[in-house]
């Protein structure tokens, strides 16, 4: 069986992968880019995967976390590709994900 360790490494990788990949882009960038769109959907795909099998013990213990919020961008990314709003997903990357990162290297 994966440890949350396991599950919370992976969430990390993505996200310096994502990092990497949109450092120095702009959301023009990721309009014209059907390779980078392709990217961070993928990774933002694997972080909610990831995120729905952390255990509910290490949720309940550490939910100041947007452990919801991951799996539900995932969700919506599967659900509705033919329209995400890559809007919200600069947003998220910009904003969101480095405060997710630091939160997210603190419990590992």
């Amino acid at each position: 069986m994966k440890t949350d360790a396991f599950y919370i490494s992976h969430i990390l990788h993505e996200i310096d992968y994502i990092q990497k990949k949109c450092k120095d882009k702009t959301i023009d960038d990721l309009y014209s880019d059907e390779d980078l769109q392709h990217i961070i959907s993928r990774a933002l795909e694997i972080i909610g995967e990831a995120s729905k099998n952390i255990s509910p013990e290490m949720k309940s213990a550490h939910d100041h976390i947007p452990w919801k919020e991951m799996s539900g961008i995932r969700d919506k990314i599967i659900h509705s590709y033919f329209s995400i709003n890559w809007i919200i997903v600069w947003d998220v990357i910009t904003h969101e994900i480095g405060d997710l990162k630091r939160q997210l290297t603190e419990i590992q």
